[in-house]
C-alpha cells in the first residue's frame, strides 16, 4: 500500500507502507548502521524518534528477540530503501515487518534515502508525519503541528521500582536508569560485577545509602532541557567521592551538573563508524552513537578525554578530579564497534580491581 512522508517544511517522500498501518507524527534522524536495526528500535533513547537508515537493505537476517535492547520497542516509525522480502538467519523468530506490525511501529520502503538524508542534512532533522493516507502537505503541516512531543521521555522508558541484576563478586554498581540498554547491563553482569539498578526520580541520598561502589548514569532519551529536573540528584551522586561513569544523555547531565554548557548539534551523530580519539593514549577507535548534543568546554579542555575525529566535538570527559568518566558514543558492544569496551573495565578498575 503507497505511503508517504512529510516533513514540516514541506518536503514529501513517496513509498511503500509496512508494518502497522497508523499514522506517525515525530521527530526523525538517520543512522548511518549497516546492522542492528533491531537494537535501534528497541533502544530507549530512541524514544519517540522515526529513524531513517541509510544502509539500503533493511531486514535480510530477521528477528532474534534476545538483541533486543528492552523489552520493548521504543522507535515511533521506521523507513528504508528496500526492506528485504526474505529473510534467512539460523536464529530468526520471525521477519521484521511482522514485528513492526506486532508492536504498533509503521514503515515506509521504496524511499530514495539518499535525496531524504541529503534533504535532511541541508535543512536539518525534523519532525514530520508518516501516513498512508493521500493528505496535501498543509493538511500534514497543521497535524505535525498541533502533535505534542513528549514532554517527559525518561519517565516513560525508566524502571519503577530498583532491582538488582547478577550475582558478581565485589561492590555492586549503583545504575540511574534514564533509559538503560541490555547491553549496557550486560556490560556490568557480563565482568562478574552485580548492578543494583535505580529508577530515574530516586534521590542520591538513598543510592548512596546503600553503599555501592561506584554510579552508573545510563543514557536515555530526549533532550538534556527535558530533564532537567534530575541536576540536582545526578550534582549529588557526582561529587559523592564514588568512581562515576555516564554514557549519552548521562554524561551531557553530568557535564550540566558541572557547570558545563549543553548545545544541539546541526547533525546528530548516529551511527556505528564514527572514529574518536582518546587524549591519553593517542588511540582512534571506531564507535557507535546515538546523540544529537554535545558540550562546550571553552575555558577547560583539560577537562576533555576523547574528541570526535570527524568533526572536533567533545566525546568523553573527566571531572571532579577523575572520579568522574562520561563519554557521549556507545561504548558497550551489541552489533556494535567494541573499541569502547576498555572503559568499563577503567570503571571497575577504580572500585578496586576487576572482577
Amino acid at each position: 500500500m503507497k505511503a508517504q512522508l512529510i516533513l514540516e517544511d514541506g518536503a514529501l517522500f513517496e513509498g511503500e507502507g509496512f508494518g502497522s498501518d497508523r499514522d506517525a507524527v515525530c521527530d526523525f534522524i538517520f543512522n548511518t548502521s549497516m546492522t542492528g536495526y533491531l537494537e535501534l528500535l528497541s533502544d530507549p533513547s530512541n524514544l519517540g524518534r522515526g529513524i531513517v537508515m541509510t544502509f539500503p537493505l533493511i531486514g535480510n537476517y530477521g528477528i532474534c528477540k534476545a538483541d533486543a535492547e528492552a523489552d520493548r520497542p521504543s522507535a515511533e516509525a521506521f523507513i528504508m530503501r528496500e526492506s528485504a522480502p526474505l529473510h534467512s538467519n539460523f536464529r530468526s523468530e520471525g521477519s521484521l515487518a511482522g514485528y513492526m506490525e506486532e508492536h504498533g511501529i509503521p514503515g515506509l520502503a521504496g524511499v530514495d534515502t539518499r535525496a531524504l538524508m541529503r534533504h535532511m542534512r541541508t535543512h536539518g532533522e525534523m519532525r514530520g508525519l508518516l501516513t498512508r493516507s493521500l493528505i496535501d502537505t498543509n493538511e500534514a503541516k497543521q497535524r505535525i503541528v498541533s502533535a505534542r512531543p513528549i514532554e517527559n521521555p525518561v519517565a516513560q522508558v525508566t524502571c519503577k521500582a530498583p532491582y538488582t541484576l547478577g550475582e558478581g563478586k565485589g561492590q555492586v554498581i549503583a545504575a540511574l536508569d534514564l533509559g538503560l540498554k541490555r547491553s549496557a547491563a550486560e556490560a556490568f553482569t557480563g565482568r562478574g560485577r552485580a548492578l543494583k539498578v535505580w529508577p530515574a526520580t530516586s534521590k542520591a541520598a538513598a543510592m548512596l545509602e546503600d553503599k555501592p561502589g561506584g554510579i552508573f548514569i545510563s543514557d536515555g532519551p530526549g533532550d538534556p532541557g527535558q530533564s532537567g529536573e534530575l541536576l540536582p540528584e545526578i550534582k549529588a551522586l557526582t561529587e559523592s567521592g564514588l568512581p562515576v561513569f555516564a554514557t549519552g544523555l548521562g554524561c551531557l547531565l553530568a557535564a550540566q551538573a558541572a557547570g558545563f554548557e549543553v548545545y544541539r548539534l546541526a547533525l546528530g551523530h548516529r551511527g556505528s563508524n564514527y572514529p574518536v580519539r582518546e587524549g591519553k593514549t593517542g588511540k582512534t577507535f571506531i564507535t557507535a552513537q546515538n546523540h544529537g548534543w554535545a558540550v562546550r568546554t571553552e575555558g577547560a579542555a583539560q577537562s576533555v578525554t576523547h574528541t570526535n575525529v570527524n568533526d572536533g566535538t567533545v566525546e568523553g570527559l573527566s571531572l571532579n578530579g577523575g572520579r568522574v568518566q562520561g563519554v557521549l558514543f556507545t561504548p558497550e558492544p551489541s552489533a556494535q564497534p567494541t573499541d569502547g569496551g576498555h572503559l568499563y573495565d577503567e570503571f571497575l578498575a577504580k572500585i578496586g580491581g576487576r572482577a
